[in-house]
């Protein structure tokens, strides 16, 4: 997703689809068949069964990425549900687990490594390798040294209780060990004099304060508009460094357009912001100087593009035709793995990388810059028949650009663009998605905010999919425009993942934070039917894109693999396997 508070926070899974066993068959058929009834009687509605889950083990508070996804083993016969975190994989064992119950725990059957040195990296299967790239992180291009120590901290010093180095996020333009040391103090931004706004600490307006934050670090909340906005907001304020400060205790890199050399800009978590905030005359020191007094050993240099056999664990190539990559696009169809802003760049290149031949090889590189705005490095493949194209979503320009590789991977020809309306001028463009025949796409905004127009009659603000007719990619055509009513204000979809969770019979799982899952039937692409009720896990925690459902998998046993990002602290991972089942027969399958 590229919503205003969209960030690199997770790779999407991608999972390599293998043929399934008679029993794995069955039961996805019969799911199949309970999911075409529904969609016939249009009101019936599907219960969400949960069948066990997995807590506590996934950490995800520095930023980690999980990449997660089903693995069938052709040769055992056996499913398999992966997450790959840190440096490893962990592999369980689900067979036996179909039926057990929400209280249950499938069997941890073994973990392999990444291969990979980096940390914070992404990871899919392709049978019978395991294959993980990185972007340019601090956990993967930090090798610490007595004159660049690294990872990068804030450090806080005036005499209080808080002083000390504290973690903090990039922004994905201009790393803090690019910028020299920036001493100040601090101010808190704000763009309201009325105490009663909450979102006046979010520095998404010109700020009325600016005599307090002129050359100082300006201090704004996360939330509400794009972490550019808030950047902006502040240099024209006069700060020399500029902070957001996350919900929880966790950071991430944040996705911007622009920072100007010599200018801090990160987040830090949400201790470090009461630290702050309790002392106001505490000077700030950031830059290349400052950083963990010793090298960390979860930190290293790069490795762009690790290839492990999933069988023995052992690394079977050690070459990558690039350094780093920001994300990693597999092409099945070409065995083409498109390598998405290499080398830490800011232009977005892309490498077309063959993955047929050892080691993988470069068939070269391009920059797509069509319809005069230039990419941001949110990409999608899709296809039609034969035919291979690309959606380029640039958020910040409000726009999609289609593209078709068919005649070359490093040639894309640019077709059409496709603009967001601003139905509601307080939320940003957030993402698309493609209909798996290829026929449709679906733009959407970011967070729903309280001042988006109320469109159903409900008295309450919409959020409303925008949906586009590429039948013919080069005229683009706006067909229907559908409300989701799940929705709820201050969340948004696409927050974990780059796609809808796309299952049999075109039936998709929408992501939306706090506000849980919904499942809508998308057989005809202009008219989804909405088949359940929202599954949320932590009913009593709302309003919030940085919590609750952050994405799933279809397993080719028949049940969805849902992440949770846990709803009180928002540190840890959890997962859920749900089955969809007609109302009142839950034990069906």
């Amino acid at each position: 997703g590229a919503g205003g508070e969209e960030e690199e926070e997770a790779a999407a899974a991608m999972a390599a689809k293998t043929a399934a066993p008679a029993p794995t068959l069955a039961l996805a058929l019969a799911l199949a068949l309970a999911l075409g009834a529904a969609a016939a009687a249009r009101a019936a509605p599907l219960s969400v069964t949960e069948d066990w889950k997995l807590q506590g083990i996934y950490d995800t508070s520095s930023g980690l990425f999980l990449s997660y996804g089903t693995w069938f083993d052709p040769l055992e016969h056996e499913e398999y549900f992966w997450v790959a975190h840190n440096t490893s994989v962990d592999l369980y064992h689900i067979n036996d687990n179909r039926g057990a119950g929400p209280s249950a725990a499938p069997q941890l059957e073994r973990t392999i490594p990444t291969g990979s040195q980096c940390a914070q990296s992404s990871t899919f299967i392709l049978h019978p390798n395991v294959i993980t790239t990185h972007g340019d992180y601090p956990f993967c291009t930090c090798a610490w040294s007595e004159d660049n120590p690294c990872p990068k901290r804030l450090e806080i010093s005036g005499g209080g209780d808080g002083d000390g180095l504290y973690e903090l996020g990039v922004n994905n333009f201009l790393k803090v060990d690019q910028v020299d040391l920036v001493e100040a103090g601090v101010g808190f931004g704000l763009t309201s004099t009325n105490t009663s706004d909450p979102e006046r600490t979010y520095g998404c307006e010109p700020l009325v304060n600016p005599e307090e934050v002129e050359g100082k670090y300006c201090v704004v909340d996360r939330g509400a508009c794009f972490f550019q906005t808030k950047y902006e907001n502040c240099i024209a304020a006069g700060a020399v460094g500029t902070i957001v400060v996350n919900r929880d205790d966790s950071v991430i890199t944040m996705s911007v357009q622009e920072v100007e050399d010599g200018h801090p800009f990160f987040m830090v978590g949400l201790s470090a912001g009461y630290v702050l905030r309790n002392n106001t005359d505490a000077t700030l020191r950031s830059g290349r100087p400052i950083g963990v007094p010793e090298p960390d050993p979860d930190f290293s240099g790069p490795d762009g593009l690790s290839i492990v056999n999933i069988y023995t664990g052992e690394r079977v190539s050690w070459y990558s035709p690039y350094i780093t990559a920001d994300d990693a696009i597999y092409d099945p169809k070409s065995e083409i793995l498109y390598a998405v802003a290499i080398d830490g760049n800011t232009n977005k290149e892309v490498m077309a990388v063959n993955m047929t031949t050892n080691p993988p090889s470069s068939l070269g590189t391009f920059v797509m810059e069509g319809g005069n705005v230039t990419s941001n490095g949110d990409l999608k493949l899709f296809y039609q028949g034969d035919r291979t194209f690309l959606l380029d979503t640039i958020a910040f320009d409000g726009v999609v650009n289609l593209y078709e590789l068919t005649d070359s991977p490093i040639s894309p020809v640019f077709l059409s663009q496709i603009p967001y309306s601003y139905y509601c001028p307080d939320m940003d463009l957030g993402g698309v998605v493609p209909h798996p025949l290829g026929t449709h796409v679906y733009m959407m905004g970011s967070i729903l905010e309280e001042t988006c127009p109320d469109l159903d009659g409900d008295g309450g603000p919409d959020w409303q999919l925008e949906i586009f007719d590429i039948t013919d990619p080069a005229n683009p055509t706006n067909v229907a425009n559908v409300t989701v009513p799940e929705m709820e204000v201050g969340t948004l979809v696409l927050n974990g993942n780059e796609n809808w969770s796309w299952g049999p019979r075109n039936v998709a799982g929408l992501d939306m934070g706090s506000a849980g899952m919904t499942w809508y039937d998308f057989s005809e692409p202009t008219a989804p039917v909405p088949l359940t009720s929202p599954y949320d896990m932590a009913p009593d925690h709302s309003n919030d894109f940085t919590k609750g459902v952050f994405g799933a998998v279809y397993g080719d046993d028949g049940y969805w693999y849902v992440r949770e990002k846990e709803a009180q602290e928002g540190l840890t991972s959890e997962f859920h396997a749900v089955r969809l089942t007609p109302e009142g027969q839950q034990n069906c399958l």
